[in-house]
């Protein structure tokens, strides 16, 4: 008897040790987090695309984010033509480079909480809003 709780002991010590090492490396990824945002928050706010396209947003628009330009996040795609809704000649020839993706939060309840703005990486141009998820 001793010997089966010993062994289902055992057996078990492998899988908490296993969860709580995932712990520590969400604890470092946390970490990157931090730094990144801190990182970013470097930047003057002259510089931060986020507030030059806000400045360019519709006031409607605006109305619709849940926040202010500090809100939004930043990453870079290749923009296609299947992004938008409708397109113009500005958006078509934008199509294929390199742009500026900020995701704002919005007041929306539904599950589609967010809009996706692009803008020009090198002018921090607004070009047009983006299909949300």
């Amino acid at each position: 008897m001793k010997k089966i709780i010993l062994l289902c002991m055992l057996s078990v010590l492998p899988l908490v040790g296993m969860g709580c090492s995932n712990e520590s490396e969400a604890i470092d990824n946390n970490k990157q987090n931090k730094v990144d945002v801190k990182e970013q928050k470097e930047l003057s706010e002259d510089e931060d695309v986020r507030k030059v396209v806000w400045t360019q947003l519709p006031s409607d628009q605006i109305d619709f984010i849940d926040g202010t330009w500090e809100d939004g996040t930043i990453s870079k795609v290749k923009l296609t033509g299947d992004m938008f809704a409708k397109q113009s000649n500005e958006m078509n020839t934008k199509v294929g480079e390199d742009v500026d993706a900020i995701e704002f939060p919005t007041k929306s309840t539904s599950s589609t909480n967010n809009v996706i703005v692009y803008a020009d990486i090198e002018s921090q141009q607004y070009i047009w809003n983006g299909l949300a998820d």
